[in-house]
């Protein structure tokens, strides 16, 4: 996080010109700048700073040769109560309370006091009031998917890669052959961005452009790391597999040391993520209401059909509860 501070002299006989001003022109100019993070009016007799929080040095650069500000900038000068010449500065956040609630640390990232992050990548700037940093709403997402896509560039190339997971404590797993591109791209650390999406709706509106969908979804930024230990190694395998299917581990041969030898378990930490979500009817304009047309949502959800016997099977084996049991996670509570 960046500040840019800005402080000058006012005739202060026209202090309620400068705080209109403030409030009509600067504050919507600040508003519509990539990169605001916030700002501060301060006042003195005689003086006025304003400072302003941007998530880096670029929003700054974009901030100095923005149309908008610069048109700003020229109206203030133009209005006369400003006296003598203004000063900027421009600091990096070490560290900030934020209104005895949030700590704020350097790149954007913010702390609440219940431990919740807010990172400058993973904000959510479209509709950010369906946005999620509750590291525990973000786990119950994790926790009831069953597929992640992780995307990275390798050679140029970017791929986005389906996969299975599974959430043990603050760290994804992920696991595949050790020859793979993805995995031994990621093993040797290439940037990451893992995604996990759950539809709970289509959203049907008056209007075709209003259409929506009912989600929940979760971005983690990254890198993975590589369990590297066999024991270790194969400890994850297990929590993977009871992640998914409960109790099926203990039913099953478990692996050889040459097959996790070929196995990579990689470890993703959750210590860069946030979650959108959104929920409800759709969202029209005001003069479309009154169409002449059905609009609502069509609910989803996941439905667990018959099993369905391996033909190989070479006895009359019937399916333990770790099968006939299965269930989402979300239905498991």
């Amino acid at each position: 996080m960046i500040v840019r501070t800005w402080l000058t002299r006012i005739d202060e006989s026209r202090a309620a010109e400068y705080a209109e001003f403030a409030q009509q022109r600067s504050l919507p100019m600040f508003q519509s700048q990539p990169g605001f993070a916030g700002v501060l009016f301060g006042a003195q007799p005689g003086n006025r700073v304003v400072i302003t929080f941007w998530d880096d040095s670029r929003a700054i650069e974009a901030l100095d040769t923005s149309e908008s500000y610069q048109a700003t900038v020229a109206a203030i000068e133009a209005t006369g109560f400003l006296r003598g010449q203004s000063s900027v500065e421009v600091f990096e956040v070490q560290a900030a309370m934020l209104d005895g609630k949030r700590l704020a640390l350097p790149d954007g990232r913010t702390v609440d006091k219940e431990g919740n992050r807010n990172d400058a990548r993973t904000r959510v700037k479209r509709s950010p009031h369906r946005a999620v940093y509750d590291q525990d709403e973000i786990n119950e997402i994790l926790d009831e998917g069953i597929i992640a896509h992780i995307g990275f560039v390798d050679d140029g190339q970017a791929y986005v890669i389906p996969t299975l997971y599974a959430r043990v404590g603050e760290r994804i797993y992920i696991h595949g052959a050790s020859a793979g591109r993805a995995i031994r791209g990621l093993t040797e650390g290439l940037p990451a961005c893992l995604t996990v999406t759950l539809t709970d709706g289509i959203v049907l509106a008056r209007s075709a452009v209003n259409h929506s969908m009912n989600y929940r979804s979760v971005v983690v930024l990254g890198t993975c790391h590589p369990i590297e230990e066999s024991d270790q190694r194969g400890a994850a395998l297990r929590a993977f597999s009871e992640r998914l299917i409960p109790g099926r581990w203990a039913e099953v041969r478990t692996p050889s040391r040459e097959e996790l030898q070929g196995t990579r378990v990689l470890a993703m930490d959750l210590s860069e993520c946030s979650a959108k979500r959104r929920n409800g009817p759709p969202e029209d304009d005001e003069a479309d209401y009154e169409l002449p047309v059905w609009a609502g949502v069509i609910p989803l959800r996941t439905v667990v059909g018959p099993i369905i016997t391996d033909p190989r099977m070479t006895g009359e084996y019937e399916p333990s509860a770790a099968v006939t049991s299965w269930r989402p996670t979300a239905q498991r509570r």
